[in-house]
């Protein structure tokens, strides 16, 4: 397009006009001096026309692959690609890991880096633009770990970080004495935390959020402390390379100006205005281009005509580029949003179902305590009466009612997942196998069960009790939903293979990788589940059935919480349901067996328990049996206790589950006093970390609750012999 400027334009126009349009031009001027390239900065992009640019691969939602159309994409890597088509260079990635990345600017392989955080010791090596983002660091730590809460906490502690990441001067900077473990991204440390392999990850927010959310990670860990910085993320070229930081200064200022990073950011983080922003970006880029050719023709008597005519022919073509870029675009944040929608619904049913573990431990820890000073007031009152009267069978029904009871709190435990159990290699084909008698039993006369369990299958770690529970839970559930009518409920185990796709429809809370597993899948001729119910059968209590507790399945997500498997549902109305559930192959064997001393008797116990009525109970029976008794109701008042007279005692008992100090760190805590000190714990479940510690044989026992009187005395006289007195 051309603009003829007429030869007595100029001098026929008022002077109040000539001066509009001086203002006008100066103001055009002003706004496109900012952004616009130098000559010589025109004449580099003209003989290199690309830049290189070393980039990660997981870095999200910054940059990453994308998991189904495996494109290199994210919000710089959009925005450098649109700067590629405003000023003229075609954008080349080289894919690495971020250290490696660093280097190969460092280097001169690569012409700039695709993002990096702004630091006094990087601007040695380093030509930084303008900040596009501020992006704070935070801690993570396992969501059980409570003894980690700021950056003063990390001295002496594995950190897993990113390898090159600024975390790692950031603790140089403040004598911080951690012990560093390097991986090649965010996702990397928060695995390695996952694992156990770390105490720590250091990762910043909205990457380390991003990762954990779509992996279904989040509640295995948790964010502690205020951010440990906050860093300044921006584009950078290397030490004396100003020309290539300074052209991608002019794209990151002139895609500021124009909206188009707003555009792409909530394109990517789902911001409200993102929508607004794309659609107004057309006219306001129309708008800017308009104004700065009034201005330049305006002074076409002094900047000349031609320079303008090849100005807006580059400008014509670039806008052009830009609005086909504009229109690919749509599908790609249609389907962004799509997925948007879906995090944040995976979001909500994490929190939903965290939160129904902790109120049902929670629930069950009371309500076991409760069960155990009950069930100890009646030993004491069944001891003390004679042996023909007629109290006796109505407090032995009493105790009955009571183990019944703590059979259902042991079931809401099972749901919460937070015991290990006794875990050996199980052959999980034969065990179904031999189960065929007990499932038909339980079954009922109306339904056949049909066992497909090949041979030669990898073998599984689990407890035996709890994988039985599992699979007879799922065959009554099955049964159940076909009453009144004849019909075939199918067991199958077999090796699968499962990708992301299927592995994240886990209802277990978090995503397996993708890979085999052997699964036990059993399906039914029922009428099917309607979506509106599917949502909530593991729910702990919810039912659909007149009878029942409506906690058959929600032992089962549990169970298989707790063994680091998957629960796959599929139903088809008017067809029947499937239930999958799958379990990692065995490595090894890991059989965990109870231990503890041999003998009878004891002389003093410490005993450190919060609930006042278990505790009062429970020392009436040690003191009934001989024993004295130090009681004592939490880790602290235990301590000083222990401290004054650790010599007399012959061992002590502590809850697991107490505020302030816990049982475990009680027991550290008094192991650093005494090394040889015999221990027996005691809680509402198997838990996992005492049980590693019987397995071990740094405890003398573990009393599970509720408890009879004899099953106390026979834990004291086995942990406590009477030579440790």
């Amino acid at each position: 397009m051309a603009i003829e400027v007429p030869d007595d334009y100029i001098e026929g126009m008022p002077i109040r006009r000539i001066l509009t349009f001086a203002v006008l031009l100066f103001a055009a001027a002003h706004v496109f001096a900012a952004d616009a390239l130098s000559p010589d900065e025109i004449a580099w992009l003209e003989s290199r026309r690309e830049i290189t640019f070393a980039g990660t691969v997981s870095y999200p939602p910054f940059e990453f692959i994308h998991p189904r159309s495996g494109e290199f994409t994210g919000i710089t890597i959009e925005l450098i690609r649109w700067m590629g088509t405003e000023l003229g260079f075609t954008p080349v990635f080289k894919l690495m890991n971020f250290k490696n990345a660093q280097d190969a600017v460092s280097r001169g392989s690569a012409d700039a880096i695709t993002g990096l955080f702004d630091s006094p010791e990087r601007r040695e090596r380093y030509e930084f633009t303008r900040p596009i983002f501020t992006i704070p660091a935070v801690i993570f730590v396992r969501a059980d770990r409570p003894d980690i809460s700021e950056a003063a906490d990390l001295g002496g502690k594995r950190v897993g970080v990113m390898s090159g990441d600024y975390a790692v001067e950031y603790f140089d900077e403040r004598d911080i004495s951690a012990e560093i473990v390097e991986s090649e991204g965010i996702d990397g440390a928060l695995g390695l935390l996952i694992r156990g392999d770390v105490d720590a990850a250091i990762g910043d927010e909205q990457v380390a959020m991003y990762w954990l959310y779509t992996t279904g990670n989040v509640r295995s860990v948790k964010r502690v402390g205020p951010p440990l910085y906050s860093g300044s993320f921006s584009l950078a070229s290397r030490k004396g390379n100003e020309i290539v930081r300074d052209i991608l200064e002019k794209g990151i200022r002139r895609a500021e100006r124009t909206g188009v990073l707003d555009r792409i950011t909530g394109k990517y983080l789902g911001t409200a205005s993102g929508t607004e922003e794309r659609d107004g970006l057309g006219s306001t880029t129309e708008l800017a281009i308009i104004v700065g050719i009034f201005a330049l023709a305006a002074g076409a008597a002094v900047f000349g005509v031609f320079r303008f005519r090849k100005l807006a022919k580059d400008r014509a073509r670039a806008l052009k580029t830009a609005t086909e870029q504009l229109a690919r675009d749509n599908t790609e944040k249609k389907r962004l949003e799509r997925d948007h929608v879906q995090l944040e619904e995976r979001m909500v049913e994490a929190q939903k179902a965290e939160s129904l573990v902790r109120l049902a431990g929670g629930v069950a820890h009371d309500f076991n305590n409760l069960l155990t000073a009950i069930v100890g007031e009646i030993d004491l009152a069944l001891s003390d009466l004679p042996e023909d009267s007629t109290a006796r069978d109505s407090l032995r029904t009493a105790v009955s009612i009571a183990q019944q009871a703590g059979d259902l709190a042991r079931r809401m435990l099972d749901y919460s997942g937070r015991g290990r159990f006794v875990v050996t290699e199980l052959d999980a084909a034969a065990i179904v196998r031999e189960m065929v008698g007990m499932l038909e039993a339980s079954a009922g006369k109306k339904t056949a069960i049909v066992v497909e369990a090949g041979e030669g299958l990898p073998r599984i770690r689990a407890d035996v009790i709890q994988f039985k529970q599992v699979v007879m839970n799922l065959v009554i559930n099955a049964a159940e939903v076909m009453v009144g009518r004849k019909g075939v409920v199918r067991v199958r185990v077999y090796l699968g293979t499962y990708g992301p796709a299927e592995l994240s429809a886990s209802r277990t809370g978090f995503v397996l990788e993708e890979g085999d597993y052997v699964t036990v899948e059993v399906a039914d001729q029922g009428p099917g589940i309607e979506p509106e119910t599917l949502a909530r059968i593991f729910d702990p209590f919810f039912t659909t059935k007149r009878t029942g507790r409506g906690l058959g399945l929600a032992a089962v997500v549990g169970i298989m919480r707790s063994h680091s498997g998957a629960i796959l549902v599929d139903s088809i109305h008017g067809k029947g349901t499937t239930f999958r559930v799958l379990f990692p192959s065995a490595t090894g064997l890991d059989a965990e067996q109870a231990g503890g001393g041999q003998g009878s008797g004891g002389r003093s116990i410490l005993l450190v328990e919060d609930e006042d009525s278990v505790r009062n109970v429970v020392q009436r029976i040690m003191e009934s049996a001989g024993f004295t008794v130090i009681p004592a109701s939490g880790g602290v008042e235990a301590m000083g206790k222990y401290a004054e007279a650790a010599g007399s005692f012959t061992g002590v008992v502590i809850d697991l589950t107490m505020p302030g100090m816990s049982g475990i760190e009680t027991m550290r805590a008094i192991r650093e006093l005494n090394p040889e000190a015999r221990i027996v714990l005691t809680g509402g479940h198997n838990d996992s970390e005492a049980s590693d510690l019987l397995e071990a044989g740094e405890i003398s026992g573990f009393l599970k609750k509720p408890y009879r009187m004899d099953n106390l005395m026979t834990i004291l006289r086995n942990a406590f012999p009477p030579k440790i007195a």
